[in-house]
């Protein structure tokens, strides 16, 4: 009895061709919660969740990171642009990195850092994106009920809500507005 018992639970693990042999069943795609979409963990979950929320806007993490820091350069200098972090706003793009990113010793190191893929992203890359998406990004953190919100980068007036949630361990999931929102303008 033991030995079909186990049996039974091991065939329910694969699916049965119809020729009769077993397989193992077909790659799943990633999970979805019911509040979320889990990124890949590749340092560059917070650039997935920025392109899977832009609606093609960003056609992949890669190309993303690569925009920012590209938007980045040629906004150096412009104090006309403006980054809300919570209730601070940072006078152009060098304001706001360096007082989000104090770990970066000057604009060009924080550039080159963000262009390898082995660098996460930080508050800067969310206030760049937001100006670029005309979006808020609100960061949330999962907690016993729920969700509890720990951070908002980007204008009040933005056209577009983006929701985080920060997974712990600087991983960043996507969490999903119901119904979605309207594909983003080309910037």
């Amino acid at each position: 009895t033991h030995a079909h018992t186990h049996t039974h639970t091991h065939t329910t693990a694969l699916t049965r061709r119809p020729s009769g042999s077993l397989t193992p069943p077909a790659p799943r795609r990633p999970a979805l919660s019911r509040a979320g979409r889990r990124m890949p963990a590749d340092n560059s979950c917070m650039f997935h969740c920025i392109a899977d929320s832009s609606n093609g806007v960003f056609s992949d993490a890669a190309s993303c990171r690569a925009r920012i820091v590209a938007t980045a350069e040629c906004w150096d200098g412009h104090q006309q642009r403006t980054f809300d972090v919570g209730a601070t706003t940072y006078n152009g793009v060098n304001d706001l990195i360096a007082a989000v990113c104090p770990s970066a010793s000057s604009f060009m190191e924080w550039c080159d850092d963000m262009r390898q893929s082995a660098a996460w992203g930080d508050v800067a890359v969310l206030g760049i994106a937001s100006a670029m998406v005309n979006a808020m990004f609100k960061v949330y953190e999962r907690r016993v009920g729920g969700h509890a919100l720990v951070a908002s980068v980007g204008a009040q007036t933005a056209k577009f809500l983006v929701r985080l949630e920060y997974a712990g361990r600087s991983h960043y999931n996507c969490l999903l507005l119901r119904p979605r929102p309207r594909p983003h303008p080309a910037p």
